[in-house]
């Protein structure tokens, strides 16, 4: 009896272990952590088939999110999904930190030994091959009514701290997420980028090092969150993988650099305690190792990871320590300075304590670290200030002081003139001053704008991109300023090729800000696996009036973009359009056969000798906040070999220039475009560019043009 007792025990342990998680209905966002069994390779020997085949001994999770600390090993976690509801389930699945270097989840069945699939995931592999493109690890699953699939997560670091959530999301509840997260992100950067530029001119104007350190901490600062969120490797370098490995340890280390060299100096730890300077020397030294460390690998890499932590803390205890000491010698220190880097290490203590389960994971240590950094920014901005204060009250006193000495030189009457030609001399010299400072000033602020330039280059897809995807295409894209309100997107989603030629409201840096929000949009829309090019202008519509807010009566009512989408299915020789306030111009040979739009022919806007050119007109309203139905309409037909097309911004045909100073208008596109048809794809871009700076003349450019061709 006692026997089979304990038989009868242990078949309930191991049913317990192998508990699958069940859909009953809808499932919105559930943590399936505690329904897996995990088992830590520390040599990282195993294979999945090592796994299958019974060589590990999994343990079951105890914890919601297991936190397996600074590691190398490479962990395997398994789990079951039973989907007992009436209908298929299309479900994401997440998991790890944004900077995991392996994340593969594969499909098994533990009956056979054997794997049915596998999607692969992590920073060791570019950006593009990610099974769905998201910072985070992210997989998307799908379940038939009543289908049981059973799953192997495998994890592995490169010495980083690792975690193993395992969140499985529906697509709205983690589109909501996500855009909540990305709202919080983006608002946390932004006041990082702008701190940043302020400060920066502060510098400028003061000369002073501490403000040019405190401006390289927050951009540190920035890169580093950037990093550990997972938005530098999929924006700044996601075809980088040794980058996307190593950012995390470079940028950590490049923070406590200049974080502590800012500290030596705000503090003038040199000259009020020797032993804390040469304590901080050593430090950087230390530090500045690390740094170096962080381009190899291997086990001093790895031990990189802990010891960069340590001599952060160390950092900021230094700093702390050193303000205290201060405050004791009667020295005047801002509290607020004191109280930026006990922000700071709280939010980083609640951080650490959520990650290990000693503290409820929550909002607060979720984001400890943004809280406590953006505190830390915050208050630091305010001591920085008060120091900028203390700076304009001692040339206060400074100048009070000259002007009493002025009125008494002023008595000796001997010397009247002399002491006010010398005036005038100071007042000339302080005009020149101020007009080099302008001048300074106005060249940091194109310079600044250059850089947005080139962010925005970076962001529009490369010439490689566009001629992979649209072998015979060409762009014609010239700005009216430095950046651009019209751009142009590519995209591919299995054998359907999708571009735009987009012109957002307004140009220069108003109009590249737009450009940015509807590529993300663009994005956004992809990612969910949307069709129609109608739906996907709706789609970017919807979220221009939610990021804009325009909704709420703002005076952004009227941003937004017009564009002209296409969607090419290669493989049945069709082409789907939409546009808003934008059309189609479709080139094709009088020979072929004429163009149909849901079974009506569609009559030529103009023809000659050998073509015929069609105008598909989009629809009468803008991407953005309108009273106008929401919906795009979506407009098909059958392509012909050697059909040409052309999708383009009102930059164009609105010019002004000619004899008479009029504008282009869309007539003379259309002449321009059927007139170069026996002219190579190739060279159609220096035609119309050519045309273009004919037709201008010696008249100012008064929009963004951009024009993109494509041939079949």
């Amino acid at each position: 009896m006692r026997y089979t007792f304990s038989i009868f025990l242990l078949f309930l342990v191991i049913g317990v272990a192998s508990q699958s998680f069940k859909i009953e209905s809808e499932v919105q966002k559930a943590y399936l952590s505690k329904y897996a069994e995990i088992y830590e390779d520390a040599e990282s020997k195993y294979t999945i088939e090592h796994v299958l085949n019974k060589k590990a001994s999994f343990e079951i999770v105890k914890e919601e999110i297991p936190y397996l600390d600074f590691t190398t090993s490479t962990f395997w976690l398994k789990f079951s999904i039973v989907n007992e509801s009436d209908d298929k389930q299309n479900l994401l699945l997440e998991t790890a930190r944004p900077l995991t270097n392996v994340v593969n989840l594969y499909e098994v069945s533990w009956a056979d030994r054997s794997v049915k699939s596998v999607q692969k995931n992590g920073d060791e592999l570019p950006f593009a091959e990610r099974p769905f493109a998201h910072q985070n690890m992210v997989f998307p699953i799908s379940l038939e009514a009543g289908e049981t699939k059973e799953y192997v997560l495998q994890l592995k670091s490169d010495g980083e701290t690792l975690s193993a959530p395992i969140t499985l999301w529906d697509y709205p509840t983690f589109s909501k997420a996500d855009g909540n997260n990305r709202l919080f992100s983006g608002a946390y950067y932004g006041m990082l980028v702008f701190i940043s530029i302020i400060f920066f001119f502060f510098f400028l104007a003061l000369k002073l090092r501490s403000f040019l350190y405190y401006v390289l901490y927050v951009v540190n600062l920035l890169f580093f969150q950037l990093s550990i969120d997972g938005f530098a490797y999929q924006y700044l370098w996601p075809e980088s993988p040794w980058m996307g490995n190593h950012s995390i340890l470079l940028f950590v280390c490049s923070t406590a650099f200049v974080l502590l060299t800012y500290g030596k100096e705000f503090l003038q730890v040199k000259i009020h305690s020797k032993a804390l300077y040469r304590l901080s020397n050593v430090l950087l030294v230390l530090i500045s190792l690390c740094f170096i460390a962080s381009f190899g690998s291997g086990k001093i890499y790895a031990f990189c990871f802990p010891f960069v932590n340590l001599m952060s803390f160390a950092a900021m205890m230094v700093i702390i320590i050193s303000v205290i000491i201060l405050i004791r010698k009667k020295v005047n220190i801002s509290i607020f300075f004191l109280m930026a880097f006990v922000a700071l290490i709280v939010g980083a203590a609640l951080f650490v304590l959520g990650n290990v389960n000693v503290v409820k994971h929550n909002v607060i240590t979720e984001y400890g670290i943004k809280f406590g950094s953006a505190l830390e920014v915050i208050f630091l901005s305010i001591a920085m200030a008060g120091k900028y204060q203390e700076i304009q009250k001692e040339k206060e006193s400074a100048q009070e002081q000259s002007l009493k000495r002025l009125q008494e030189m002023n008595q000796l009457k001997d010397e009247i003139n002399v002491r006010l030609e010398k005036q005038v001399a100071e007042r000339t010299e302080e005009i020149r001053e101020q007009k080099k400072e302008l001048e300074e000033y106005n060249k940091e602020i194109t310079d600044s704008i250059h850089y947005a330039q080139r962010i925005q280059y970076a962001i529009l897809p490369a010439e490689e991109q566009f001629r992979r995807l649209l072998p015979e295409s060409f762009v014609l894209f010239k700005p009216k300023d430095i950046v651009s309100g019209d751009f142009y997107w590519v995209a591919e989603r299995g054998n359907m090729v999708y571009y735009l030629a987009g012109d957002c409201t307004g140009h220069g840096v108003p109009g590249a800000f737009m450009s940015l929000i509807n590529t993300i949009l663009l994005g956004e829309a992809m990612s969910e696996k949307i069709q129609l090019p109608g739906d996907i202008l709706k789609k970017v519509r919807l979220g221009i009036v939610d990021t804009l807010k325009q909704k709420g009566g703002s005076l952004s009512q009227k941003d937004g973009m017009d564009a002209a989408l296409c969607a090419i299915d290669y493989k049945n020789k069709m082409l789907y359009f939409s546009g808003a306030n934008n059309p189609l111009y479709l080139v094709r040979e009088k020979e072929k056969i004429e163009v149909m739009i849901r079974g009506e022919i569609l009559e030529p806007s103009i023809e000659n000798e050998t073509h015929k050119l069609y105008q598909i007109a989009g629809d009468k309203k803008p991407v953005g906040y309108s009273d106008h139905d929401p919906e795009f309409t979506t407009r098909s037909f059958k392509l012909e070999f050697g059909d040409t097309l052309y999708t383009f911004s009102d930059g164009f045909a609105d010019q002004f220039g000619g004899a008479k100073g009029k504008k282009m208008k869309y007539k003379r596109l259309r002449e321009i475009i059927i007139s170069m048809q026996n002219t190579r794809l190739s060279e159609q871009k220096d035609v119309l560019d050519e045309a273009f700076e004919d037709w201008k003349g010696a008249n100012a450019q008064v929009d963004d043009v951009c024009i993109i061709g494509v041939r079949v």
